[in-house]
């Protein structure tokens, strides 16, 4: 009996060891983390912005997981498809998730562009807005990833004076 092992074991035993066997390949295997982590987003412009020239915003959503997250670009309340394009999804090590997902417009003035995320870790999704040279202020959510996060434009200032950030 080369390489093989015989064990006889009484009927009542090799029940037991069945059972626990098929419990534990029956059981889902999860990888990375245990628990759902929220998604960071912010927006940048790619460049300075320029009214009536083309411009790049980049909406960077990161440090998320698991992978599944949907995120969609809006002008002024409509949809943004026609400019949008997206990097794959990329791995970090730890792992989280990460994606960019650009969207390329003719900035004008007045314009509010918000880039919309939704992920199974939120409760409902989160709006980051973004325009150029004002200071918009919406009131925060219970959790900071429940309210809606405003950006003047290059520099990035949350505003949450309830939660303080």
């Amino acid at each position: 009996m080369s390489g093989m092992v015989a064990l006889r074991l009484p009927r009542g035993l090799w029940t037991a060891a069945l059972t626990v066997m098929l419990v534990v390949l029956g059981a889902p295997v999860a990888e990375g983390r245990d628990s759902p982590l929220q998604p960071t987003v912010t927006i940048s412009p790619s460049k300075a912005e320029a009214l009536n020239h083309h411009n790049l915003l980049v909406c960077a959503v990161t440090d998320f997981y698991p992978s599944q997250v949907k995120v969609q670009w809006f002008r002024n309340g409509q949809e943004e498809t026609a400019g949008v394009v997206s990097t794959p999804l990329i791995r970090n090590g730890d792992w989280t998730y990460q994606v960019l997902v650009m969207l390329e417009m003719n900035l004008q003035r007045g314009d509010v562009y918000t880039c919309r995320v939704e992920h199974s870790s939120l409760q409902s999704p989160i709006l980051v807005e973004w325009r150029k040279g004002q200071l918009v202020f919406f009131p925060c959510g219970p959790r900071r990833t429940e309210g809606r996060q405003s950006f003047p434009g290059p520099s990035h200032l949350i505003l949450c004076p309830r939660h303080h950030y």
